[in-house]
């Protein structure tokens, strides 16, 4: 016997209740491929964070510190600058 004649000789109920089956056993494998899928993508991410935005951070950190530096610098040189020279202060 063929499929096509096996097919035909099951009772509507069999053959609803097999497509339904499949259509459901389908679902549950993309399910648990989707799940899969998400926790490596979480990993990933962490991975991301730990590694290269926690350098882009600390980047931004040193950036502020150089902006510091240079603000303290112009008011060490203006100062010492109006101190050798008292008369400009005066004008």
């Amino acid at each position: 016997m063929t499929i096509r004649k096996k097919l035909e000789n099951l009772g509507l109920a069999t053959k609803l209740v097999t497509g339904f089956s499949i259509v459901i056993l389908l679902t549950v494998a993309l399910s648990v491929m989707s799940v899969v899928s998400l926790d490596k993508l979480t990993d990933g991410m962490d991975q991301l964070y730990k590694g290269d935005l926690i350098g882009v951070s600390l980047l931004r950190g040193v950036s502020t510190d150089v902006q510091i530096l240079g603000r303290q610098t112009n008011r060490v040189v203006t100062t010492e600058t109006l101190n050798k020279f008292p008369i400009a202060l005066s004008k």
